[in-house]
């Protein structure tokens, strides 16, 4: 009966392409971006698209500000607590305009709350990398396919496979699960059952893995002097074992690799990349899409159309954010029709696009019911999902120096911006421990004498920035202080951030203890109050090494 059910699904793909017009098959595999906070010009430019030049899909956007490159500009962000709403309507809008069901993407690497605000956050993958019991990452995916699927999207662009083992890295970092190939391949492979299980598309990125760099793409190219043997020993493996896993989209990444071709083409633009390696070799036979065709890596590469068309004759069959499609679609016409493209590789594409869909029921012309926006908060802020944002917390919490604490005898100081103060309300509650809020260096000097009467310090330090750059946003004189307290006193330190910024702390070796949360969050702060109240056991691992103070493995597993 599947079998049948194969067949007859086949049968119907081809029918439709068939039935179509070169310019309908070639507007397939354009899905450019899509704002939900967006001005009515941009809501009637993407319906034109639809109409006009018959696209497969949207990349689902905050707002142009926050778009691709556009956010590393810097502009202004604003927020809506209505989003979500926002998103509903325009989803339910566009697939009411379209001939053919669209497939919606989204990156939701996080859950929706990476674009969309109001709605539930998970831990970043670095603080996942950390989690020893891969069951609950399984959970966390398939809670993020059902949040996708609630609101009407089909394709999350995650998770991310690439193996971050450049420290300095600007743009991937804490979205990797970690520097070691097993655990990333672990970690990766459970989030991705995960969203299967929920019925959500994935796509695994960034191919052929863009964690050995310190070029952020969304600004130029990066570089990876690596062979294919060397690839193969490191990046691809997590592709591998996706593709074994049955992934449904792989995304190539603007990544130049001089070591196995000529000049600085990208692996997204390269045909011995994607149809030799990931097609042939690799076994893939899913949706190839390219990273973001605006990011400046490629944007500046080739005249719009040409970089367009370059795209599919490299192998990709999705074309990600192009901001040019009439001219795009015009160009690739043009290609078919004087003998450059063949056709039928075109029909090729266009078939798995509508493969694509068919998974996630887009099968026909049927016309979609619309996605209510009725009991939506309350559909995503279940309480299982808030139990599972705080177990997720409290696994992932690693301890790398215990160190035991008179808690009647200390004083917490906390330094670094944050909103919430859970940390120190949850300690509040059973000890009144003398507290001093700080965010600069300036002001922790100004409280050194009032410290001075404490031998043992609680340190909760918040770091402003999960990117490496400008120190993570920890100025110079802030860590000399703070290395200062951890020389002199019995400090024990909760770290609220990215680990790899504790190579910049002198002195910490000397810490009494060392707790890593990864990042700050309601839910991380509970956890760590809980630690230090003795409620919650350390069981987290070091996803990454941390020279020269820690190797990726360690953590005092506690019980």
């Amino acid at each position: 009966m599947i079998d049948q059910d194969l067949k007859e699904t086949k049968q119907n793909i081809s029918d439709i392409i068939s039935s179509w017009t070169l310019e309908q098959k070639i507007g397939q595999l354009f899905f450019p971006a899509a704002y939900f906070n967006a001005t009515p010009g941009h809501i009637e430019e993407i319906k034109t698209l639809i109409t006009g030049y018959h696209i497969g899909g949207l990349s689902f956007f905050h707002s142009q500000a926050s778009a691709a490159a556009n956010y590393e500009k810097g502009q202004e962000i604003k927020f809506n607590p209505d989003s979500i709403y926002e998103l509903v309507d325009l989803i339910n809008a566009y697939q009411n305009a379209a001939d053919f069901p669209l497939l919606i993407c989204v990156d939701a690497e996080w859950g929706l709350a990476m674009r969309v605000e109001e709605t539930p956050q998970f831990p970043y993958a670095m603080t996942l990398g950390a989690v020893q019991d891969d069951e609950m990452i399984f959970s966390m995916g398939k809670a993020i396919a059902s949040h996708c699927r609630r609101v009407g999207i089909h394709l999350n662009f995650a998770p991310v496979a690439d193996i971050n083992n450049n420290p300095r890295n600007p743009v991937i970092g804490y979205r990797s699960f970690g520097e070691q190939p097993e655990e990333v391949i672990a970690k990766m492979s459970a989030y991705l059952k995960g969203q299967q299980a929920g019925g959500l598309l994935s796509c695994v990125k960034h191919y052929p893995g863009h964690g050995d760099t310190d070029t952020d793409s969304h600004l130029a190219l990066p570089l990876v002097p690596k062979s294919i043997e060397g690839l193969e020993a490191m990046e691809l493996r997590p592709f591998a074992a996706a593709i074994q896993q049955g992934v449904e989209s792989v995304m190539t990444g603007h990544i130049g690799l001089p070591g196995l071709q000529a000049g600085e083409e990208p692996a997204s633009l390269s045909q011995e990349l994607i149809i030799r390696q990931l097609r042939n070799k690799m076994g893939f036979e899913g949706l190839v899409m390219t990273d973001a065709l605006n990011m400046k890596s490629v944007a500046n590469m080739y005249s719009p159309g040409e970089l367009e068309l370059k795209a599919l004759v490299a192998g990709n069959d999705v074309l990600l954010y192009s901001e040019h499609i009439p001219t795009a679609v015009q160009r690739i016409q043009k290609a078919v029709e004087e003998g450059e493209l063949n056709e039928s590789i075109i029909d090729e594409k266009c078939y798995r696009v509508l493969e694509a869909k068919s998974r996630v029921g887009l099968s026909d012309y049927k016309r979609l019911p619309e996605t209510s926006r009725q009991h939506l908060r309350e559909d995503l802020f279940t309480d299982q999902i808030h139990a599972m944002q705080e177990e997720l917390a409290a696994s992932a919490l690693t301890c790398l120096k215990e160190g035991k604490v008179d808690l009647t005898k200390a004083a917490l100081v906390s330094i670094g911006p944050r909103q919430d103060r859970v940390f120190e309300e949850k300690i509040a509650k059973k000890y009144r421990m003398p507290a001093f809020m700080v965010e600069t260096a300036a002001q922790i000097v100004d409280e050194v004498e009032a410290l001075d009467r404490f031998d043992s310090l609680i340190i909760a330090c918040f770091v402003p920035s999960m990117k490496p750059g400008n120190d993570f946003g920890l100025s110079g004189s802030l860590r000399k202080v703070l290395a200062e307290l951890i020389r002199t006193k019995e400090c024990t330190l909760y770290f609220f951030g990215n680990p790899y910024a504790l190579k910049l702390f002198p002195n910490l070796e000397k810490a009494h203890g060392l707790v890593v949360l990864y990042q700050d969050s309601p839910y991380l702060q509970k956890a760590a109050a809980g630690h230090l109240l003795g409620e919650i056991k350390s069981q987290g691992k070091l996803p990454v090494s941390v020279e020269p103070y820690f190797e990726a493995g360690q953590g005092i597993l506690q019980v």
